[in-house]
Order: structure tokens, then C-alpha cells, then sequence
């Protein structure tokens, strides 16, 4: 009917998202410095993901896959989690044993972005005892050989006038499976022992000390 009326509109609850992602373009991190946690032998490994390092924050909700060599990683060798808003990447104890020594390097692929980060498993070299020993004194220089050792990267030379090593003491360091202590008395009787070591992550691990050896004229 004519007249003037008056409406009073009812809308439904709208529902909101917690959080609106709206992606352009895919960011690649290919130099990133994550990295998982030291693995010692035993135990899980475990990778933060600081949103600090790159002013970018990794969603666990925004997660896709976990790469390995450009392979997919089973679900099953993994957990995603977050702590304190910072994602965090697990990788099962039986997973890291089935992986090489040294470094390994899994790829974090997001919706939005993808991340490098690197496991370092340590490398288990043994290094044997140096043997075969051989000692000359002459012109006032003490050569000395020994069989070469493999996966050796040098050897140490300790040498002293005593059995213990103790006194007029010298040590030599040398690449090759030779060395020469210069300067000695060729009137005096020496005592020597020998050893190899093998450089793993900047740090020298040695073999076993060759028995000792007397030296004169």
C-alpha cells in the first residue's frame, strides 16, 4: 500500500579468517643459515625457524614438504610444530641414521616461500696407529720415517731425550710421512713416538701413538 515505511535488515554472522594470505610470487631462500641441531649419534634432530634471520615468517600452517635431494620426505620421518610462533622442524632419530656423514641438505617448501636447511651428521674416520718407525742421527739432524697412514692429513713427531719425552722435549707437526728434527746433539741419545691425525670439522682427531724408539749415533 502507499504510505512510508520503515526496514530494519538481519545479516547473517559472517565468518572471518584469523589470517588473509594473499601470495604474489614465491620466495626462494637458497642461502639460508638454518640449520639443524647437532646430532650426536642418538636423538631426534631439530630445526627453529627464526622469522628474524630473514624478516620473513615460516607458517607451520603455510607448510607443504620437506625435500631431500629434491625427493620428497615420507611424512612419517618428520614432525612440524610451532614454539612460540617459531615453526619447528623434526626429523626422527631412525630417519637421521639412514643418512650419510657429513652434511646433508633438506629444502622447507611453503606456500609462500622455500627454505635450505643443513643436518651435519659427524664422520666416523678411524685413524690407525702409525707404525714401522725409523730413526737416523747424523750431522746434527735427527731424520725420522714411518708407514704412511691412510686418511691421514699430517702427523706429529714428539721427541725428548728421556723415555717420558720429558726433557730437551721438541714437537714437529708434518704433512708428509717424513720429518727432521734439526739442531740436535749428535752426542746424546734420543727418544721418539709418532702419530697420525685426521682434520673433520677444524678440529684435529689422532690415531693411535707409534711405540718409541731410541735413537744414537
Amino acid at each position: 500500500q502507499d504510505g512510508m515505511y520503515s526496514f530494519k535488515a538481519v545479516f547473517a554472522k559472517a565468518i572471518i579468517p584469523i589470517r588473509l594470505y594473499v601470495v604474489t610470487h614465491k620466495i626462494d631462500f637458497k642461502d639460508a643459515s638454518f640449520s639443524f641441531s647437532k646430532w650426536n649419534g642418538s636423538g631426534n634432530a631439530e630445526a627453529l625457524l627464526e622469522s628474524n634471520t630473514f624478516s620473513h615468517t615460516f607458517y607451520a600452517d603455510l607448510f607443504n614438504q620437506l625435500t631431500y635431494k629434491g625427493i620428497k620426505v615420507d611424512e612419517s620421518n618428520y614432525t612440524v610444530s610451532t614454539i612460540s610462533d617459531v615453526m619447528k622442524i623434526t626429523l626422527k632419530e631412525e630417519y637421521v641414521k639412514t643418512l650419510p656423514e657429513g652434511e646433508s641438505y633438506f629444502t622447507a617448501e611453503f606456500s609462500d616461500s622455500s627454505v635450505m636447511i643443513k643436518l651435519t651428521k659427524p664422520i666416523s674416520v678411524k685413524i690407525n696407529k702409525t707404525r714401522k718407525v725409523k730413526a737416523t742421527l747424523k750431522n746434527k739432524k735427527l731424520n725420522i720415517t714411518w708407514k704412511k697412514v691412510k686418511n691421514a692429513d699430517g702427523y706429529v713427531i714428539k721427541v725428548g731425550e728421556n723415555k717420558k719425552l720429558t726433557k730437551s722435549k721438541k714437537t714437529v707437526n708434518v704433512k708428509k710421512n717424513k720429518g727432521v728434527i734439526r739442531k740436535v746433539n749428535a752426542n746424546k741419545t734420543y727418544y721418539l713416538k709418532v702419530r697420525a691425525y685426521k682434520i673433520i670439522d677444524g678440529k684435529k682427531n689422532f690415531g693411535e701413538w707409534s711405540k718409541l724408539i731410541r735413537c744414537n749415533k
